[in-house]
């Protein structure tokens, strides 16, 4: 909102307290099961592996069955779609943040989102971007600049690897999941129903530079819930509470209708002053 056009931004993700999403251990699960396939068909010439996993052809969707005509949209804008590929190609490497100060690894979920990112900027005059979202909090001298808990996590990653490359391994994350997350999601669900009591942690901690190289920015985000259930929930009721009362108020869409980010929806400061009103600290610093 203060005019200049955002050229950098790398944020830095940390949370504790909570329990594993069910739907992304769901997730993983699947992914796993069908690159393993892959690679077992390939290394057998077709063999071993089952069938063909690729999606079903579109003349199977509801839509080709109804006969109507089947139109994909996809939700990163054409016109940053290069940006969105070069970006997340970087952001899933490990490696140096010149605007953190240290060694970082990536976030598990940059994958997802990025296409978020990436909408927001093209509909918010960002387009071309530089974008890295990472893992843990902003590097310090107490642990070597970062080069601690990157060199431990390229270590654990190396051993995650060689554990999910074996057979059962999906099973294993199953099992984890049926049997250890239960007591996990509970104690989280009994402590967001007595009277939505924090239930953990989440900071977002980020680093920008303008287009033109002169000004910085720095922006903290912290929520006193986990990023799983509390801070979903609570991002997801800010967000429809505001928009209800637009619509009751017959306010036109910031960007027409349809699905849209956050910031797309409500605009930036409005945004971040509904989340302040929902008890989130949100503090941005301009120099």
């Amino acid at each position: 909102d203060e005019g200049d056009a955002l050229g950098r931004f790398e944020a830095f993700i940390s949370s504790s307290g909570g329990t594993m999403p069910t739907g992304t251990v769901n997730s993983m699960c699947m992914a796993l099961a069908r690159s393993k396939r892959r690679m077992l068909r390939a290394a057998t010439f077709g063999l071993f592996g089952g069938g063909d996993d690729s999606e079903p052809a579109p003349s199977s969707s509801p839509a080709a069955a109804a006969g109507r005509t089947e139109q994909r949209v996809s939700f990163v804008p054409e016109s940053e779609q290069a940006n969105f590929r070069h970006n997340l190609g970087w952001t899933m490497l490990p490696g140096y943040s010149s605007l953190g100060g240290g060694f970082c690894l990536p976030h598990f979920m940059a994958q997802i989102n990025l296409h978020t990112v990436h909408r927001t900027a093209a509909l918010e005059g960002h387009s071309g971007i530089e974008y890295r979202e990472r893992a843990g909090p902003l590097p310090t001298a107490s642990s070597l600049y970062g080069l601690l808990p990157t060199t431990l996590g390229l270590g654990i990653f190396a051993v995650w690897t060689t554990v999910i490359a074996m057979p059962y391994a999906t099973n294993f994350l199953r099992a984890v999941r049926d049997n250890f997350n239960p007591p996990l999601q509970k104690k989280v669900r009994d402590t967001a129903f007595a009277g939505f009591a924090p239930t953990g942690k989440t900071l977002l901690q980020g680093c920008g530079v303008a287009t033109a190289g002169r000004r910085q920015v720095r922006v903290e985000l912290e929520s006193e819930y986990d990023a799983g259930l509390g801070f979903t929930m609570l991002c997801a009721c800010t967000v429809a509470a505001e928009m209800a009362k637009r619509a009751h108020a017959s306010e036109e869409p910031r960007h027409g209708g349809g699905f849209q980010t956050a910031v797309c929806a409500l605009g930036s400061s409005s945004l971040a002053n509904a989340l302040r009103n929902a008890g989130m600290r949100v503090d941005v610093a301009l120099s």
